[in-house]
């Protein structure tokens, strides 16, 4: 168990649960150092406390991508130092190469947090020679075949990484780095969607499943239900 910080609310503190941690988790599984290159791919949840997280640990240069621009402006927000907006460069090819001329060459670790097997292909091209890829975003049955260019591997001495939980002391991490952004805008969003009581439990999973956006829907137990 771990105290939240002084001013930090639950809807706030509840984010370290899951998608904080998890994110945090994946970059060390990466092995994310100072001035290293991160890319992240998917920047909902996951991805936009995997921006906080690479920036705190002291990454150079964060980059996400992502297909709406409000998340991307989030991202920014957060600190990443740029980003590639999908609808804007429809080509797989063209956004590899835009990452790597963005990265002046590739990216030591790329994030796989979107959640759909056609990204993979073209973020293990997004990273540079020794480059490690982090694999956290196929989590769904039906979506767990994706294709890796072997060569590509091989021939640049790329690591693929595959991550699922945390260790428990993540959460203290976590916890802290939350703390310290707990009056950012942004963060704070992300943990304060609509509430829902108790009473409306199946529309808040049906927002949680159709909601685009980053922002997670709230069960707010005092609002109701059975006693």
């Amino acid at each position: 168990m771990f105290k939240l910080p002084d001013g930090m609310t639950p809807e706030h503190g509840i984010s370290a649960n899951c998608a904080a941690a998890q994110s945090w988790m994946g970059l060390l599984r990466g092995g994310v150092g100072p001035g290293e290159r991160v890319v992240v791919q998917g920047a909902g949840g996951l991805g936009l406390y995997a921006v906080a997280a690479a920036k705190r640990m002291g990454a150079g240069l964060v980059v996400a991508v992502d297909a709406m621009a409000d998340r991307l402006a989030a991202a920014t927000a957060l600190g990443a130092d740029a980003t590639v907006d999908v609808t804007e460069i429809g080509d797989a090819a063209a956004r590899v190469e835009r990452v790597r001329e963005l990265t002046g060459g590739g990216a030591d670790v790329v994030l796989e947090v979107a959640g759909a097997p056609g990204v993979v292909d073209e973020g293990v091209r997004m990273l540079a020679r020794g480059g490690r890829y982090i694999e956290m975003g196929q989590i769904t049955r039906g979506s767990d075949v994706f294709h890796v260019p072997a060569l590509a591997l091989l021939m640049r001495n790329i690591s693929l990484v595959g991550v699922a939980l945390y260790d428990p002391q993540i959460l203290r991490d976590v916890v802290g780095m939350l703390g310290d952004l707990r009056t950012d805008p942004v963060i704070t969003r992300l943990g304060s969607g609509h509430r829902y009581a108790l009473d409306d439990i199946d529309a808040a999973f049906a927002d949680a499943v159709s909601n685009r956006s980053a922002e997670r829907p709230v069960l707010d137990l005092a609002q109701g239900g059975p006693a």
